[in-house]
């Protein structure tokens, strides 16, 4: 199952990459990257499942940091959609908030905070509204 998740891991590790480490910018990919191992290690049981994967990357500094600019950390963060759509499906097979929901809803949620930090869009991957319309700040 994480095997085929190998595309989105290598996506994380171009953009982590592009930015310099250490700095916030860094920490904040790497919250999306410390959810996708622990959810990986959930049904795994396996320590670290892409280390192979992160140390091909670790020696790779790219010039290009495709998160930089707001509009194409949008454009960037669209592109995982289809990586989010896939935890969904596998989400929707297990039961509602139990072990393995709650462990893949971890990588769901990492992703949605480091979206949150390049983007500024609450909720990027998530329903806007109530259904009632859109959500209305807390006062």
């Amino acid at each position: 199952m994480f095997n085929d998740l190998r595309p989105y891991a290598e996506q994380l590790l171009e953009w982590r990459s592009g930015v310099v480490m250490p700095s916030l910018d860094w920490m904040a990919i790497s919250i999306a990257w410390d959810g996708l191992e622990t959810s990986a290690y959930h049904f795994t049981r396996r320590r670290n499942f892409y280390f192979e994967l992160e140390r091909e990357w670790s020696e790779r500094r790219g010039a290009n940091n495709p998160l930089g600019d707001r509009q194409e950390a949008i454009a960037a963060f669209k592109s995982a959609a289809p990586f989010v759509q896939q935890l969904r499906g596998l989400m929707e097979r297990c039961p509602p908030f139990g072990r393995d929901y709650l462990a893949l809803m971890i990588a769901l949620e990492s992703l949605e905070t480091t979206a949150l930090h390049f983007t500024r869009v609450h909720s990027f991957y998530g329903a806007t509204g109530d259904g009632a319309g859109p959500t209305r700040p807390a006062f």
